[in-house]
């Protein structure tokens, strides 16, 4: 991901992001990202994705993207970040993030206040992919392999589980949730195995962008953007 000062020159109110340019296309959201590289090759199978059942998987999908991104879960998991950790305590961290937060108010006692619900819309999001999990199904569209469906419920998971002391032991622990954390393990050996094929990566020095991107970060700025790009280099 580029540093955010080289993030900031392209108009960009983001933090570290990763960014995909595709010919005149430059996609900021990841749920437009992964189905546009996708795209570039169609006649690979989609990832993860099986003969037959690509309708239900890629509903499924997209049901999993709206409730980990639009329906508050990730806001939920940044609810449970503990209160004493010592990054929340610096004030020009809290300002830079506090539009990430429900209650919008970064202190111990707002963060305490916040935990308990946070808990249990947490621990509704944990039960849900058990759920889908209990037939013994190694992913979540029920492929041979990580599909995009994986990838838009993990991450949420995954943000919890590594930090210290967001998930109380007495409700999410493998004992309780046994197939998430089993999947989880599963997801992070392929994740470990994918990287091992890669080449070497290119290092980005700095950015000098030609036109900067408008202010908004929707996809319908983006498209904007991206139809202005092509009109003006036609």
């Amino acid at each position: 991901m580029m540093p955010r000062p080289d993030v900031e020159k392209l108009g960009l109110k983001h933090r570290r992001i990763p960014i995909v340019s595709i010919g005149k296309d430059v996609y900021l959201d990841t749920r437009l990202q992964l189905p546009a590289l996708e795209a570039l090759f169609p006649d690979t199978p989609k990832l993860g994705f099986e003969a037959g059942k690509e309708s239900d998987q890629f509903a499924l999908q997209q049901l999993l993207s709206t409730l980990t991104t639009d329906s508050g879960v990730f806001q939920t998991a940044a609810s449970l970040i503990p209160s004493d950790t010592p990054l929340l305590q610096d004030p020009k961290w809290q300002e830079d993030r506090k539009n990430y937060f429900p209650h919008g108010d970064m202190s111990k006692e707002s963060m305490d206040r916040a935990k308990p619900g946070a808990e249990v819309e947490m621990a509704r999001t944990y039960k849900l992919l058990e759920s889908i999990l209990q037939d013994d199904r190694a992913w979540i569209a029920n492929g041979n392999r990580p599909s995009l469906a994986d990838i838009e419920a993990i991450w949420p998971v995954i943000f919890t589980m590594n930090i210290p002391g967001a998930l109380a032991s007495d409700k999410f622990s493998k004992e309780i949730f046994p197939k998430v954390y089993a999947w989880v393990d599963r997801f992070q050996a392929a994740v470990g195995t994918a990287k091992n094929h890669q080449g070497k990566h290119q290092s980005l020095k700095e950015v000098r962008p030609r036109r900067r991107l408008p202010s908004q970060s929707t996809a319908a700025s983006q498209r904007a953007w991206t139809l202005q790009m092509r009109s003006s280099s036609s």
